[in-house]
């Protein structure tokens, strides 16, 4: 085989397997953002449940109770409250579910519905001004209890999100070992063929090349006893071979012998030079078409070694899908979603974000899903009708790398042991499954962030949120 040949091959096979390398690092990023989207679903799932389960038992059970007392706005926040868990339903029902999740969703729904049409047989009561036959009616449904039901069946549902989100973690911690020990192998084919590839050159170029040049030298010297190895099949053993054949016919015409059969010094001499300009001639056309050998080999392995790089990157465990987010447009968008309700509640509302403030890098689903929390939260604290909510962004001034938020409300129904108990349930020190906002600072501590709430009762409440801007 030629050296031409030898080299081809080298180079299809490190090639080869610099774009298995690219592939399976394709297949990693494939499987990592599939276990990323299924955990994210999950968690869309979660928020959804608990809203509806929250929602309804305030629904079915007080805010009936109020509308039939005749409680100023109790009939509108009513309204509203059935549908916003409408519209939870429906949002639940167009994501992709499994039979079993389907099956659960449609069991609230159904008992949702039988709780809230006796409702409504109430409100028609009351409508026709009926007051005591509605009360009797209450009363009747408080101890028929036909929102016991919905509870039951959000109660299992709850439970079996919870056992659903173990075993999804559980798929994601199995995708990134596979991930991580598929990429392992692979690089570690890719290194030690970059070795062989180096041995190769060494051994088998370099060095034959080095021996002829320290032959030349001797042989220029006047040395005639200096030769090289021949077994080569390849140009330098054809160079190797002219080269002693040179030194057979100094060592002859310096002794009137002619032991070439006939070849003769000049023959030999004419031969030797043929060789060395055809292995000359081969080494400018590699230089020309690739810069040069060792720059060919220089620049293969630093684009090796850049998709190494790249491929260890993509299995990094993580649990987030870090990219560019508008910040302004993720803000404004987390308050425009609950334009209808702030307006339908005449809540004031106050935006102030940093100009100089234009991208962070963050999940930006996971990060507006745990800012709608936060924000619903600080709403839930203000009065039914009227109050003030703000929103704002701004560096921080003692270290450019972070970013402050600032979720403010003037409500008078700020309870503390709400925020302490989300708080102690995302540090691990309370087992509280399913609380909205202990998964909403879950998302902003998983961002490497940090949150802080100050709740004055009565007065106001502060959700500080310190995140890296990166």
């Amino acid at each position: 085989m030629t050296l031409r040949r030898k080299l081809l091959t080298l180079l299809t096979a490190l090639a080869t397997t610099a774009l298995l390398l690219v592939a399976a690092g394709f297949w990693a990023t494939s499987r990592q953002q599939a276990a990323h989207e299924e955990l994210e679903d999950h968690l869309l799932r979660s928020l959804l449940l608990q809203r509806v389960d929250s929602t309804g038992r305030v629904l079915l059970r007080g805010q009936f109770a109020a509308v039939v007392a005749d409680t100023p706005g109790a009939r509108e926040r009513f309204d509203a409250l059935e549908k916003g868990i409408r519209d939870d339903l429906a949002q639940w029902a167009t994501m992709s579910l499994s039979e079993d999740q389907a099956a659960r969703r449609r069991a609230i729904e159904e008992a949702f519905d039988v709780a809230i049409a006796e409702i409504h047989a109430t409100f028609a009561l009351l409508d026709g001004g009926l007051q005591e036959e509605a009360f009797e009616r209450l009363i009747d449904y408080d101890r028929r209890q036909p929102f016991a039901a919905f509870r039951d069946a959000t109660a299992a549902t709850l439970e079996a999100a919870q056992l659903e989100r173990a075993a999804i973690r559980q798929r994601v911690e199995r995708t990134r070992e596979t991930v991580q020990l598929g990429l392992t192998i692979a690089a570690v084919a890719v290194l030690s063929l970059v070795f062989l590839f180096g041995a190769y050159l060494g051994g088998e170029v370099f060095r034959p090349l080095r021996d002829l040049n320290a032959a030349l030298d001797a042989a220029a010297y006047g040395d005639r006893r200096s030769r090289l190895e021949e077994g080569r099949d390849d140009e330098l053993g054809e160079v190797a071979r002219s080269f002693n054949r040179l030194m057979d016919a100094l060592e002859d015409d310096a002794t009137g012998e002619d032991a070439s059969g006939g070849v003769g010094l000049t023959g030999a001499r004419a031969e030797l030079q043929r060789r060395v300009v055809a292995l000359d001639a081969w080494l400018r056309e590699r230089e020309s078409s690739q810069g040069g050998l060792d720059d060919e080999v220089s620049a293969r392995l630093r684009q090796i070694s850049e998709t190494l790089e790249r491929a260890i990157r993509f299995a990094a465990p993580t649990n987030l899908t870090m990219a560019p987010v508008d910040l302004a447009r993720l803000v404004h968008d987390v308050m425009a979603s609950f334009g209808d309700l702030l307006a339908a509640r005449s809540v004031g509302v106050e935006i102030a974000i940093d100009p100089e403030l234009e991208q962070i890098v963050a999940d930006g689903p996971k990060l507006r899903a745990a800012l709608l929390e936060i924000v619903r939260a600080s709403i839930d604290s203000l009065p039914p009708r009227g109050g003030r909510v703000g929103f704002r962004a701004i560096g921080d001034p003692d270290d450019e790398r972070w970013l402050l938020l600032e979720v403010v409300d003037d409500g008078t129904r700020g309870d503390p042991r709400r925020y302490e108990r989300a708080l102690a349930a995302q540090k691990g020190e309370l087992d509280e499954a399913g609380n909205e906002l202990a998964m909403a600072y879950d998302v902003i501590v998983s961002h490497g962030g940090r949150v802080e709430v100050d709740v004055t009762p009565g007065k106001l409440t502060r959700t500080m949120i310190r995140l890296p801007i990166r």
